[in-house]
């Protein structure tokens, strides 16, 4: 989910991976089991004539950076099968929570962004950079030192730490119903402290970038699309494929962000509900989507739109945000544009127009 001009994207891992049990014995002399985890071949990222061919090279490891993962398993867990972003995935005792380890490539503002988009799955508020550092506290994760912070809205909670190891940020998420991730918390930390890397966990592959210039196509084959006239590039934060700067230099503006992630990445209700967390706006329910959202038609795709006003949390400031949340194959595509109200009122339907070039 996501953010805004140049093409840059860091991008969750693509794990498809076999797994292999080994035995080992513990001091008591029983054997327990671990798990060792290695990722298929994946190919490096490299210039496509689509952006989401592209898109989906940078996703993979360099050939050299195939990190490989091992963990002991609490009692009463159960491993789940992995998806595109996981390393590991298990339910928790009782089905009534899950966990979930995802490595992504170290930048500045990952590990914040990564937690403020969990936080907007539950329906809170972003915290900055800064309340991110204040408030976590020190973990050990496997041979480390990692940060750990917990979440909740009365109902669900996540307990979400990280370790930066040899260039990869390993995330690990445990969520579900307070009541019994609560109760999980020691074997979580156990479990944490349990991890150890098989081998090297290399740098992921920087996603190459691209200038975007302004009213027309991209300077080379990773975009395809037509930036609208006005629209100025500006540097993208994680997580973030391109982004742009609408209005008049030094007055009322807005920033334009593009993502693109594999799967659904939580559903629409959890991303409408993380973008209204960015303007302090309440989460909304299931059936608060049909009459909060809008179905258009996006370069013949149909996509979910949204725009709805409130108090930017980085910021302070009142503003507007018109977004749009794209399926296309599978992977989903967001474009969000806010800022002043009456340069996103200008702008909103120049952004459904360049959504519909950018595939």
């Amino acid at each position: 989910m996501i953010e805004t001009s140049h093409l840059s994207f860091n991008k969750h891992l693509l794990f498809a991976a076999g797994t292999m049990l080994v035995l080992c014995a513990g001091g008591c002399g029983r054997e327990e089991i671990t798990t060792y985890r290695v990722p298929k071949e994946v190919v490096s990222p490299s210039v496509a004539s689509h952006p989401t061919e592209s898109m989906a090279a940078m996703a993979g490891l360099t050939q050299s950076a195939k990190p490989g993962i091992a963990w002991q398993l609490p009692a009463g867990w159960t491993e789940k099968p992995g998806s595109k972003m996981r390393a590991g995935s298990f339910a928790l005792p009782g089905g009534e929570g899950e966990v979930a380890i995802i490595p992504l490539p170290m930048a500045e503002g990952v590990a914040a962004e990564t937690i403020n988009m969990w936080r907007g799955e539950m329906g809170l508020k972003s915290i900055s950079a800064g309340d991110v550092a204040k408030e976590a506290t020190s973990l050990p994760i496997a041979s480390g030192q990692g940060q750990t912070l917990t979440a909740s809205n009365g109902t669900n909670t996540s307990v979400m730490a990280w370790l930066n190891q040899a260039g990869t940020l390993w995330l690990f998420k445990m969520s579900g119903a307070s009541t019994p991730v609560e109760a999980q918390k020691s074997s979580f930390n156990s479990f944490l402290q349990s991890i150890t890397f098989k081998a090297p966990a290399a740098s992921m592959a920087a996603a190459p970038r691209a200038s975007a210039q302004s009213g027309g196509t991209a300077g080379n084959a990773h975009a395809e699309w037509k930036v609208p006239e006005g629209w100025r590039s500006s540097t993208p934060g994680p997580m973030v494929m391109a982004s742009y700067k609408v209005g008049a230099e030094g007055g009322p503006s807005a920033d334009v962000s593009v993502s693109m992630f594999p799967g659904d990445v939580g559903g629409t209700l959890a991303n409408v509900n993380r973008w209204r967390g960015q303007l302090g706006q309440a989460a909304l329910t299931e059936a608060d989507l049909a009459t909060a959202t809008t179905t258009v038609d996006v370069g013949g795709t149909p996509g979910i739109s949204v725009d709805f006003s409130g108090t930017n949390a980085r910021s302070g400031k009142a503003a507007r945000m018109a977004g749009l949340i794209v399926a296309r194959g599978a992977n989903t595509w967001f474009y969000k544009l806010m800022g002043d109200d009456a340069v996103v009122a200008a702008e909103k339907s120049k952004l459904i127009q360049f959504a519909g070039d950018a595939h």
